[in-house]
């Protein structure tokens, strides 16, 4: 699995995998916000799992939407955790766990 990190035209950081980009590569932010906002639920749930959702530009709009629901984010590489660890860290708070399957460390935090 090749993975590059990049620019997106927008200055936001973005990726590709073995040459596929997991994010726009115009403005990723403003992609997920319509993606989100899409999301019709007549309820507020107690916790949202996300799955491999590359870089979290998602966290700020769900935690937009949905107030008191935790967030746990299952990234599927180390790398991708990392990066978004050291880009969106002001995003992480008690409400959002991220793990990554192949760094089981992390799961550590889960039992907060």
């Amino acid at each position: 699995m090749d993975l590059f990190f990049s620019q997106a035209k927008n200055n936001e950081t973005t990726f590709s995998v073995d040459g596929i980009y997991y994010h726009s590569r115009y403005n990723p932010s403003a992609e997920v916000e319509k993606w989100i906002n899409q999301i019709e639920c007549n309820f507020i749930p107690k916790v949202i799992i996300v799955l491999g959702c590359g870089l979290p530009f998602c966290i700020k709009f769900i935690k937009e939407k949905f107030i008191t629901s935790k967030i746990l984010i299952i990234q599927y590489d180390d790398k991708i955790l990392k990066k978004a660890e050291s880009e969106f860290s002001k995003l992480f708070d008690k409400s959002v766990i991220q793990i990554s399957t192949s760094n089981y460390k992390c799961s550590e935090n889960l039992s907060e």
